[in-house]
């Protein structure tokens, strides 16, 4: 049990970066990783590459506070 996707919270940042083209019908090889993950706030940051070449990058903020609160309530349970 962990903090789930759906749970209430508002994107404080979020970009994304288009650094080559990928080719229509192309496999694409996705890299995420969390870089923090607080009582408060969560970073992300995502890589996605298509034949081994890095075509976007991106980073997403969110506040996850309530994430936490209901995560928290579940373990009191």
């Amino acid at each position: 049990m962990g903090l789930e996707a759906t749970d209430n919270g508002v994107s404080t940042e979020i970009n994304i970066s288009f650094l080559a083209p990928a080719k229509i019908g192309s496999i694409l090889d996705i890299e995420s990783k969390c870089l923090r993950l607080g009582k408060t706030l969560a970073c992300t940051e995502v890589n996605i590459y298509s034949d081994n070449q890095l075509v976007a990058t991106g980073r997403h903020s969110k506040f996850v506070a309530l994430a936490w609160k209901k995560f928290n309530e579940q373990q009191q349970q």
